[in-house]
């Protein structure tokens, strides 16, 4: 190429120069040199390009350009005549959507050059980058190296919120942008919560006002939670970057309220409040159980028990066909049954205790308590080995034993409610302060953590005391109880402290991922269906689910999955990293919190198909062709974490989890009790706004 093509060049700049867009100047990065070919830095910035008056076939210049306007100058030192120009054509590297061969299409176009001079005696080589960010095309002259397309020009995300992408630059490094420089929530704040935030109602909305604040800001900023700072994330690529630099050991948030209580009590708690060589120690003898598939599987049939107990509560829920003619000739026949009358019939209806049955239906009316005593009752075949009679009378204890054992357990449940209540207000409000005034919050706090404290550790030592033979007790199964006891030489002390952090944890999790997995598939008769079908082709209409039949029930795996991602049991995850890290351009210090916003990304179309809707065919590898789309990217939803610390009973809590929404599907048509949306309230959890009913009807007529 002559020196023509070089002044080429030049005429490019300037005709870009003349037709500058200041509009769009601030989100232009700057252009920069390393020769003295050009005698100074030029910044160009956003340019129309609809009318190029450059031909792609001959290189030709339009004679509107002249080149006496240029405002660069070659050097002194190099002849223009024998200037040789070496350029590389890398558009085989990208992908555009347009093949014109002109920009009479764009409109407010960027272009960023960035030549690199290496000047000799005769020659010289001129590498260059050009950047546009709009839509893409080819350029006439060949400088599409790196044309990358950032955002169209009709999207309604405000450029200034957003930098361009990554270009490398030659001979200049991209700018690190400083903490002090990350996008921050701004407003009157009172005792250190925002008022906007109070405004939404509180602590108990937290998720919908950082969902809020990230379609303002980004998918990074900060915000100060009572006492802490905090960054909250909603992109996966930084959420990638977080867990792939937690560390050895990975630190969580604690929340400040629970450090106080266990310092004013004068205790040391389970796995959750551990850290460093010491948590990473009793991690490993945690996973060597909870996390070993074939010792889990071991389990399967005992939580199959458990299943079945609650599926025969929930059958006689449900009238048989003399019943249902019975009520009807009560009801027609005693118009103002009173109110004592109508309790008998509310086992059948939630709604109005005389209104007429119309089939073979069924309400659960409490199905927050069913899920406790199923999630602790199947937590405690694994650990203790045997029943604690949550759902039926053990046969460890007699009935009236049995009763004051459930009775136990709707106090324990009734606490670690109240727990997770007050621990999620103190997340706005500083709990130092609220401890120091002793205000009646925190007095709500300790009474209801102390009493959930005292009665799963009496469960824990009960148990201890039974297997080291004191009783004449037996079971079958010993439960990993045992297990961690003589093979991993954890002392009794510091065992039951584990275990009983371990059923706060799970009665609370696992029973909530249910209760929205059933909310879901009630308003989703079509998933039933298909999970109907797959238990049939699996193993028949009346067969027995067991744990090898669930890999053959994609669906069921689908819709825990999908409820996940729309109702994320800890809608914030948490992360306190080692050492210093980029993430979205920013610089974070080393110690500082950061936080996954994972309702959020769960919800973002740009990760899934459709996010708002309820498609569990979008987990299922070998979908059919018209099933939605696949996960555009998993790091948008992972509601147990990743890494070395994530959740150690993801294992046990999603199998129990498929055995029991298979055989509930299996038994019933599962209904809505009431087909308003029910909304997330937070405690600490993601939690229901009110109760979830559900109707249900046998799926066999009755014989």
């Amino acid at each position: 190429m002559t020196s023509t093509a070089a002044k080429s060049v030049l005429r490019v700049v300037n005709y870009s120069l003349q037709n500058a867009s200041p509009r769009s100047s601030r989100i232009v990065p700057k252009f920069d040199t390393r020769a003295n070919f050009f005698d100074q830095k030029v910044r160009l910035f956003s340019t129309s390009f609809k009318s190029c008056p450059f031909s792609q076939q001959n290189d030709q210049i339009d004679p509107r350009v002249s080149t006496a306007s240029t405002p660069m100058s070659t050097s002194s030192g190099m002849s223009k005549s024998s200037a040789k120009m070496s350029m590389r054509s890398t558009s085989s590297k990208f992908r555009t959507r347009s093949t014109s061969p002109s920009f009479s299409h764009l409109s407010s176009s960027s272009f960023e050059l960035k030549p690199s001079i290496q000047s000799t005696t005769n020659t010289m080589n001129i590498n260059t980058d050009v950047t546009m960010t709009a839509t893409t095309a080819r350029c006439p002259l060949g400088f599409d190296r790196s044309i990358e397309k950032t955002f169209n020009e009709n999207s309604p995300i405000r450029s200034d919120k957003f930098r361009l992408a990554k270009t490398r630059h030659l001979g200049t490094k991209e700018k690190v942008l400083s903490f002090d420089e990350i996008p921050a929530a701004k407003g009157f704040r009172i005792f250190g919560a925002s008022w906007r935030l109070i405004s939404m109602g509180g602590a108990a909305f937290l998720h919908k006002y950082c969902d809020s604040l990230h379609k303002e800001l980004g998918p990074i900023y900060k915000e100060k939670l009572g006492p802490t700072e905090c960054i909250f994330l909603a992109d996966p690529n930084m959420i990638r970057q977080v867990y792939q630099n937690e560390g050895k050991y990975p630190k969580h948030l604690v929340p400040e309220a629970w450090l106080i209580f266990n310092e004013v009590k004068g205790i040391k708690r389970g796995l959750f409040f551990m850290d460093g060589p010491e948590w990473e120690k009793r991690r490993h003898a945690l996973n060597k159980v909870f996390l070993n598939k074939s010792l889990v599987s071991d389990y399967s049939e005992a939580f199959n028990q458990v299943i079945s107990d609650l599926i025969n509560g929930w059958d006689q829920l449900i009238p048989r066909t003399k019943e249902i003619s019975s009520i009807d000739n009560c009801v027609s026949n005693n118009d103002s049954l009173a109110l004592s009358d109508g309790e008998q019939l509310g086992k059948f209806s939630n709604s109005n205790p005389t209104e007429k049955l119309d089939g073979n239906f069924g309400f659960v009316d409490q199905l927050e308590r069913e899920m406790y005593k199923w999630s602790i009752e199947s937590l405690a075949t694994m650990v203790f080995g045997r029943r604690l009679g949550c759902l039926t009378a053990s046969p460890t204890y007699s009935k009236s034993t049995g009763d004051q054992k459930e009775e136990c357990v709707h106090e324990f449940v009734r606490c670690v409610k109240d727990l997770f209540v007050e621990s999620t207000k103190m997340t706005v409000v500083p709990a130092k302060v609220v401890s120091k005034l002793n205000l009646p919050i925190w007095q709500r706090f300790m009474a209801s953590a102390g009493r959930a404290l005292e009665l799963a550790r009496g469960y824990v030592e009960e148990e201890l005391v039974i297997k080291r033979g004191i009783s004449s007790i037996k079971s079958k199964k010993s439960g990993v109880l045992m297990t961690l006891l003589k093979k991993y030489n954890i002392e009794q002390d510091e065992l039951a402290r584990i275990v009983t952090d371990l059923f706060l944890a799970a009665a609370d999790t696992t029973s909530h991922a249910t209760q929205w997995a059933f909310y879901l598939l009630s308003k989703h008769p079509e998933i039933q269906d298909k999970i109907y079908q797959e238990i049939k082709s699996a193993v028949g209409e009346d067969g027995y689910i067991k744990e090898e039949h669930l890999r053959l029930l994609p669906h069921v795996r689908g819709v825990i999955k999908e409820s996940l991602r729309l109702y994320p049991i800890a809608p914030f995850l948490s992360r306190i990293l080692p050492h210093d890290i980029v993430l979205g351009g920013y610089r974070i210090p080393a110690g500082t919190l950061l936080c996954t916003s994972l309702y959020t990304t769960g919800r973002d179309d740009r990760f899934f198909w459709d996010a708002s809707g309820f498609h569990p065919e979008r987990w299922i590898r070998n979908r059919s062709a018209t099933s939605p789309r696949e996960v555009i990217n998993s790091h948008a939803s992972i509601p147990f974490g990743i890494g070395v610390r994530g959740c150690v009973g993801r294992k046990v809590a999603e199998l129990q989890m498929q055995l029991l929404i298979a055989r509930a599907v299996q038994q019933f048509h599962i209904e809505p009790g009431k087909e308003e949306n029910i909304e997330i309230k937070l405690r600490m959890i993601t939690t229901p706004d009110e109760k979830i009913n559900l109707k249900l009807r046998r799926r066999k007529a009755d014989e």
